[in-house]
């Protein structure tokens, strides 16, 4: 997916999408969802 050295220390850990994906499905059923985005806190330039 990568080419040449990337830092991985600075791309999202799957634990953390994981939990905003289990946050995603335990959403009460009064809420509608439309979009998530999961990014990383800073900008990544390769």
């Amino acid at each position: 997916m990568f080419t040449g050295d990337v830092d991985r220390e600075a791309l999202i850990k799957p634990a953390s999408v994981a939990a905003a994906i289990l946050t995603a499905i335990m959403a009460s059923e009064d809420v509608q969802l439309t979009d998530i985005h999961v990014r990383p806190r800073r900008e990544l330039s390769w």
